[in-house]
């Protein structure tokens, strides 16, 4: 095959070749043509001499040629297959035809014949293959004949509808098929290297529907690529269906449908479509899944409103993987204090039922087939000590954006409570730090205070963590220089306050090497989750989370021991009772 012509080369070394060809007075003899066989010897029948059958000439390109073949004083005999049409010249005296071009006969080459119609022969063939080949009988131009063969032309092309599906096409593309090709292109032309909008005119900036719905093996067998058996069975197929602009569909079926087989059109489309759909999943921002870490804390009825979560994830260029949110350990019935008792063993019961497993589902794709989302979105609203277990759930595997609630955010349509603000300042990189109060000399237990809403007064911590002004264990503190609610109010936060559990965990892990934690955190709800990122269970210790009791006269009380989290499980501390993180 020759090498890959574009459709918008007008510059091309053929059409020059072939106005030369028809402007010299002396043109090549039958006897100085190659047959390609001795035994044939010269004569009116010749193959075609020197023009690439693969390639054509555009409408206005052949018409030049033959404009330049009349101001030779050439004879000529237009020779026409089913959609092209070659020219044929002898000069005057000469005995030799040449086959000097061929292409697409259309609006520009016809005005040009008829305006000198008896100067011109016309000769139907089967295939211009055949050249000059029964050239001697060719009949003078006829309008009405010329006519018949461009409307058949025509529609075994597509660029007419049928009248008949009797003999030629089957019919026009069926409208379900237009939809599926037309979406599966992007209303773009298909053909490689042009991509032109096919709802705007190119020059005369006008919205509609410019495109043409194009065969690739034809609906007839008549058609270019045409097959007794496919054609039929392809016809209303959108696989077999490609969409081009005006240009390209007439390179490919009326100027040089050789030059395009049907394997290479299949290829090109195929290759459009994944095209397509890697330019156009660019304007589709990551799909995320949206968990909720909800439950009722001390008599206050969790409240989310997702469609507000939702817009804050737009907002961070993220769009809901599910319509709905995945719940992480809701407490819907449970309105009591969350360092009594019952609070844990109802949440227990929930966590050993399906709570903890059908998270890892969702997390891994079990649940659904494989199917998860690019990103996790988090939006914490829960417990301290379960904002920890849900981030050691989560992990740090997978992307995860967390959201932070700023309660004092007035209400708006960008997000409300759930959008970063968009004045706050980018925080320092030393702004988080782990500061040690009590180096560690062997001992199994240590402490891990995390201060960033409130600086926790260690007289208030229990006696088996520190009495009398004595540290009773090594401790490294989580702090800022300002604690706040508002402490996280940056995307930076939460990257700079992982890196101050990763060096205090770093400390009472590898350093120190205890067996136990006990963490006592006063600390906004992203930066809970977060620690529990950064327990990994391949080198966890143990880590006993510490609440604050609240009393009955509103007062703070005395900070007790909840769950305990291990590398395979998780324990109610009151009850002993364990469940499996595996």
């Amino acid at each position: 095959m020759s090498a890959p012509w574009s459709p918008f080369d007008f510059g091309d070394t053929r059409f020059a070749i072939a106005l030369d060809r028809v402007s010299t007075k002396s043109h090549v003899m039958a006897q100085d043509i190659d047959f390609g066989d001795s035994s044939t010897g010269p004569s009116e029948a010749s193959a075609m001499p020197n023009v690439d059958p693969e390639f054509g000439l555009h409408d206005d390109e052949l018409a030049r040629v033959i404009e330049n073949a009349i101001a030779a004083g050439n004879d000529i005999v237009l020779i026409a297959d089913k959609v092209r049409v070659a020219v044929a010249v002898r000069a005057s005296g000469q005995v030799g035809w040449d086959v000097s071009a061929s292409g697409d006969f259309a609006e520009a080459a016809r005005a040009v014949v008829e305006s000198e119609v008896k100067r011109f022969k016309w000769l139907d063939v089967d295939s211009l293959q055949r050249g000059v080949d029964g050239v001697a009988q060719a009949k003078r131009y006829n309008r009405q004949h010329v006519k018949r063969w461009a409307d058949t032309r025509d529609e075994l092309t597509g660029f007419k509808k049928p009248k008949s599906s009797k003999g030629g096409r089957t019919g026009e593309v069926p409208e379900r098929v237009r939809k599926e090709v037309g979406a599966q292109a992007g209303w773009h032309c298909q053909f490689e290297g042009c991509g032109e909008n096919l709802w705007k005119h190119p020059t005369a900036d006008v919205v509609g529907n410019f495109s043409y719905f194009a065969h690739i093996i034809a609906s007839s067998k008549d058609g270019p690529r045409g097959d007794d058996e496919r054609s039929k069975e392809l016809a209303d197929k959108a696989e077999n269906v490609m969409l081009l602009c005006d240009k390209c569909h007439r390179v490919i079926d009326r100027i040089s449908p050789k030059a395009y087989p049907a394997d290479r059109l299949f290829a090109m489309r195929a290759a459009n479509i994944a095209q397509v759909e890697r330019l156009f999943g660019t304007l589709r921002y990551p799909s995320s899944d949206m968990i909720v870490i909800g439950g009722n804390i001390s008599g206050q009825t969790v409240r989310f409103d997702q469609r507000r979560a939702e817009q804050a994830m737009r907002a961070y260029k993220l769009r809901p993987w599910r319509s709905e949110p995945y719940w992480f350990a809701y407490n819907g019935s449970e309105q009591g204090d969350g360092t009594v008792p019952h609070y844990w063993e109802s949440l227990f019961d929930q966590l050993a039922r399906s709570a903890i497993a059908s998270l890892r589902e969702r997390l891994d794709g079990t649940g659904t087939g494989g199917d998860r989302a690019e990103v996790i979105s988090v939006f914490p609203l829960h417990l301290m000590s379960v904002l920890a277990l849900a981030g050691r759930l989560i992990g740090e595997a997978r992307s995860v954006q967390l959201f932070q609630f700023e309660r004092n955010t007035v209400s708006s349509d960008k997000g409300d409570q759930w959008t970063w603000p968009v004045d706050a300042d980018e925080p320092g990189n030393e702004k988080y730090s782990a500061h040690v109060h009590r180096e560690a000399s062997g001992e199994a237990e240590a402490v891990l205070l995390v201060s960033l809403t409130d600086r926790i007064p260690a007289t208030e911590l229990p006696q088996h963590l520190y009495e009398d002004g004595v540290w009773k264990l090594p401790v490294v503190e989580v702090v800022v220089p300002n604690p706040s609610r508002s402490v996280i109010g940056h995307p930076k936060d939460v990257e700079l306050v992982g890196k101050a559990f990763d060096t205090a965990l770093q400390m009472l892990q590898e350093k120190w090497r205890v067996d136990l934690i006990h963490c006592v955190p006063i600390a906004p709800a992203t930066a809970c989750v977060r620690l529990g990122q950064k327990l990994q269970a391949r080198h966890q210790s143990r880590i006993v989370f510490y609440e604050r009791k609240t009393e009955p006269d509103g007062k703070r009380g005395a900070f007790q021991p909840t769950i305990e989290l291990a590398a395979a499980y998780v324990k109610n501390v009151r009850t002993g009772r364990e469940v499996s993180l595996l």
